[in-house]
């Protein structure tokens, strides 16, 4: 069975930023949201999200693929897709 070729992605995207401690008001008004950067496998990549995944089992059920550890992240909150080498 031949191989998957799935592209191998950087992407950069805005987190939701919590905060457990009780702060004060100029605290609360320093909070911003998270920027992070994940590396995984593209499986989508549509006006709705990005979909990756961190690892690819190739024939694990009766000859189909199955992706391990799967992330959707909203587009709204994506900064860049890159792609790597």
């Amino acid at each position: 069975m031949p191989e998957i070729k799935i592209p191998l992605v950087e992407v950069t995207w805005l987190d939701a930023m919590t905060e457990e401690a009780h702060i004060h008001r100029e605290a609360v008004n320093a909070l911003v949201p998270i920027q992070r950067r994940n590396v995984g496998y593209l499986l989508k990549l549509d006006d709705d999200s990005v979909v990756l995944c961190y690892g690819i089992l190739e024939n694990l059920y009766k000859g189909k693929t199955a992706f391990d550890m799967v992330m959707v992240i909203p587009k709204g909150m994506v900064l860049d897709v890159r792609k790597l080498k």
